[in-house]
């Protein structure tokens, strides 16, 4: 109870040590402990109040089935962080179109695709999105993890799977990034901090949570996908990496390496970076070197997976398995306690993480 009194000080608006976003990121950051900076670092499936702050977990991301009651979710959600110790980062991927987690309220059973919005004028886009982003506020929603950045033509000038289900913009940065700045400016009208995705391009044509999908985008094609991540990252919360092997300059996924990982927040090193779901089949068959399929994964795989996602520097670890994130937790915190190296990479990504949500308001008095 003591931590939780210190940490309620930080967060009134009373105080007047810690007005600004870093002062009151740093000054909760000071005050964690290590299976408390690293509960921060999970964004999983909403769950119970009690599981959230049980787990100490950073997040929670909302999916379409839980907005099919609304006032259950609402008060789940209340319930959480009333619970929990510093607030959650509430996230959903309300991009529209095939993407449209809203579709169970009346009012949002349709909403524009990414492709639809791309032929509009930036003033278009950001006055569509303004009542959506209400909607989202009023759940209780705080980070949308949209826009897609990602080309609808891929080294080949063959159509993505962005293109395929309508997530793409456009061809280039001067097609994606007018409406991905107008989309990010109607959510941020109403304080909802956007994620872009998924660095450095999602530009093949599989899904790359169900199989490792590799793309042979040389570097030169890679400056091009990274473009327009590079202009919208100073509106942005953060960014999701992509699961895709680009086979020309890594030998892993580009969630796991480090240099794509570090390249990911484009010169705004406050910017938080997040995976996509660590439990898709993909990069847990990856991580095995065969197919898996099974919830029953081996414990020496899972351990290997959380650690290269950690260690790549990646911030925030999205998993779709709430209990198979407790087990990431504590083998974090083992591989962790001790090991000076990982300690700071830990910090600085809760720093991010805390940043974030000092940005949202969530830690007192914020911007």
């Amino acid at each position: 109870m003591r931590f939780l009194s210190v940490i309620l000080l930080v967060f009134s608006s009373s105080t007047t040590w810690a007005q600004t976003p870093v002062e009151q990121a740093t000054q909760v950051l000071t005050h964690l402990t290590l299976e408390q900076k690293v509960g921060q670092l999970f964004l999983v499936y909403h769950s119970s109040g009690d599981f959230m702050a049980q787990n100490g977990f950073g997040g929670s991301l909302v999916m379409e089935s839980m907005v099919r009651d609304e006032a259950e979710l609402k008060a789940s959600l209340q319930e959480a962080n009333r619970l929990s110790t510093i607030p959650l980062l509430v996230a959903m991927d309300q991009e529209g179109g095939e993407i449209n987690r809203l579709r169970p309220l009346s009012g949002f059973e349709k909403i524009a695709s990414a492709e639809e919005m791309g032929l509009w004028s930036p003033d278009s886009v950001r006055t569509y999105i303004q009542p959506v982003a209400v909607r989202l506020k009023d759940l209780g929603i705080n980070c949308n993890l949209a826009p897609v950045l990602d080309p609808n033509r891929n080294v080949d000038f063959r159509p993505t799977l962005m293109v395929q289900r309508q997530r793409s913009f456009g061809r280039n940065s001067a097609s994606i990034v007018p409406p991905a700045k107008a989309f990010m400016a109607g959510c941020g009208d109403q304080n909802i901090l956007c994620i872009v995705k998924h660095f450095p391009g999602y530009v093949v044509e599989e899904n790359s949570d169900h199989e490792v999908a590799e793309s042979v985008a040389n570097r030169a094609a890679l400056l091009r996908y990274i473009h327009p991540f590079a202009v919208c990252m100073e509106d942005a919360g953060g960014v999701m990496m992509s699961s895709i092997l680009f086979s020309m300059v890594s030998d892993r996924p580009a969630v796991f390496d480090s240099s794509l990982v570090a390249l990911a927040r484009c010169g705004f090193s406050e910017r938080v970076v997040m995976t996509d779901d660590l439990w898709g089949t993909a990069l847990r068959s990856w991580v095995s070197g065969d197919e898996v399929e099974q919830a029953d994964y081996p414990d020496e795989d899972l351990r290997r997976l959380i650690l290269l996602a950690f260690d790549a520097g990646n911030d925030m670890l999205m998993i779709t398995y709430p209990a198979k994130a407790v087990m990431m937790a504590g083998i974090l915190e083992e591989a962790i306690e001790g090991d000076l190296g990982r300690e700071n990479s830990l910090d600085e990504s809760v720093y991010r993480i805390l940043l974030l949500k000092a940005r949202l308001g969530l830690l007192g008095n914020g911007d």
